[in-house]
């Protein structure tokens, strides 16, 4: 029996086996591995445990029968809304400790580009990092004051940071007259990249008609 086996191996084998010695422990290894095995499957199948095993296979069902895609959409949203606070306390933080132009500069743009990413229920708190974060670059002169109104000042510039322009350093910006209105022309390369109508105004820090530079 032992020589049948040798030899029926040999043949449907790639791997040879040299000697009945070899295949002797080549068989106790495999005998032992299936005891591992066949103790192991009548440990699972013992009463208790296969109650425990059992339990938990019904609270792993019971778990994924309520993550609806409902479920898991209100998870998703409540993350990502806690991430955006998350962020939007970090750049508080930022602003509050920046002192240089290079620091200003930098969170200006940081801050453009995260307001291109769609966010949810933060718009409020979103204006207000922002409106920190330019009227602190304008005390400290490195953004252009452009009207003494607080409020009105932080409009201006804000139009601008969300324009399309890329290198907001080489853009300028021209305060207009028109039919009774208050016309803000932003230029790039002596295009108009933007325009918007305000009501009429004279609390501008700059003149009508001059051409601004946002970045002193």
């Amino acid at each position: 029996m032992l020589r049948e086996e040798f030899e029926k191996r040999n043949k449907n084998s790639d791997k040879k086996i040299f000697s009945l010695s070899d295949l002797t422990d080549i068989l106790m290894i495999e005998r032992r591995k299936l005891m591992i095995k066949l103790k192991k499957y009548s440990i699972a199948m013992e009463p208790m445990n296969y109650v425990k095993a059992k339990d938990k296979l019904t609270e792993k069902v019971e778990f994924l029968s309520i993550l609806t895609p409902e479920k898991i959409n209100e998870n998703i949203a409540s993350l990502s809304l806690s991430l955006q606070n998350s962020f939007l306390k970090a750049m508080q933080k930022k602003v509050d400790e920046a002192g240089t132009k290079k620091e200003f500069i930098d969170l200006i743009y940081h801050l453009r580009y995260y307001k291109m990413i769609p966010m949810s229920h933060v718009h409020d708190a979103l204006r207000l990092v922002e409106k920190n974060l330019v009227t602190k670059a304008c005390n400290q002169k490195v953004l252009t004051i452009l009207s003494n109104d607080i409020n009105l000042n932080y409009e201006f510039i804000a139009n601008l940071l969300d324009s399309k322009i890329i290198d907001l350093d080489e853009a300028f910006i021209v305060f207009k007259k028109k039919n009774g209105k208050t016309i803000l022309n932003v230029y790039e390369d002596n295009n108009i990249e933007l325009s918007i109508e305000y009501d009429y105004t004279d609390d501008l820090s700059v003149k009508y008609g001059k051409k601004i530079k946002i970045f002193i």
